[in-house]
This record gives C-alpha cells, sequence and structure tokens, in this order.
C-alpha cells in the first residue's frame, strides 16, 4: 500500500460500488421488478458488507499507521514492523482476522502500536456513538437473536 489516501481511494471506489448496487435494488422495485421482501435482503446483505468492509479498512489503517507513512506530525509507530505482512500476523495472533468492532476495539489496539492510538482516538465522539449504532444494527441482522434485536430497539433510536 502507498499510504492513507490510497487506501481512502480504494475503500471509496468498494463504497460506491455498494451505492450504485442499492440504486439499482430501488430502481428494480419501484419499477415493480422485485418485491419487497427481496429488496429487504439485499438491503441487509448490503448493510453486512459495508459493515465488513469497514472493518477491513480499519485493519488496514491501523497497519498503515504502523507499517507506512507517518501520516500527521506527531503520529508515529511505537513498533517497528519487518513488513506489513509480518505486522499483520502478529496484529492477528494466530486468527484469520482481527476483531476491531465495536470501535473502543481497536482504539485499544491501537494504542498498543501507535502513540496516543492515532489516528482512532481522534475521532470524534458522535462518530464514535453512531458506529456504536452501527454494531447494534448489524448485530440485530446477522445474529436474529432476542438479545441482539433487543438491544437493537433500546441503543439506535
Amino acid at each position: 500500500m502507498a499510504g492513507f489516501a490510497d487506501l481512502a481511494t480504494q475503500y471509496q471506489h468498494r463504497v460506491s460500488r455498494l451505492l450504485g448496487c442499492l440504486n439499482r435494488v430501488e430502481t428494480a422495485q419501484s419499477n415493480g421488478d422485485l418485491n419487497a421482501l427481496d429488496a429487504d435482503l439485499l438491503y441487509e446483505s448490503t448493510f453486512i458488507t459495508a459493515v465488513a468492509l469497514f472493518e477491513s479498512m480499519l485493519e488496514d489503517l491501523l497497519v498503515e499507521a504502523v507499517c507506512g507513512s507517518r501520516g500527521r506530525a506527531g503520529n508515529y509507530a511505537i513498533v517497528t514492523a519487518r513488513s506489513r505482512d509480518r505486522f499483520r500476523v502478529v496484529l492477528r495472533q494466530g486468527k484469520a482476522y482481527v476483531d476491531l468492532m465495536p470501535f473502543r476495539r481497536v482504539i485499544d489496539c491501537a494504542r498498543l502500536y501507535v502513540n496516543d492510538g492515532q489516528p482512532f482516538t481522534s475521532v470524534p465522539e458522535a462518530d464514535r456513538s453512531l458506529l456504536a449504532q452501527v454494531q447494534y444494527t448489524r448485530n440485530a441482522i446477522a445474529h436474529r437473536s432476542e438479545s441482539a434485536t433487543n438491544e437493537f430497539k433500546v441503543k439506535v433510536p
């Protein structure tokens, strides 16, 4: 990876593809070519895909913060990784992926590897609250459990 700007461009392209999909679903539904239940399934799967994409982006951003360019002045890694691939091995600790959500987890993890957990600790509280609501929504869709559904009803306005 060449840096934070390249990551942003890469993920912006992926999000644009998801939005294009949603636009096609809305068009098909309004034309009568797709019923409401099928549209709901597509909306749910697109939402889950968007959340997974965000989680992947968090990992990539953390890897870049540790292994890549310094970014903003004052942000620096407090560990030295031999390579991005080796750092991912350490980060994932033998697992196929690292679970960085809820957002508090990425902050806790980042504090182990970069000064003051930057850039993750600079995310405003309002955005952290929105990310929490996204996580509750994701859990309600993905798990379909009474617990996840009740948590969604209580914590998502």
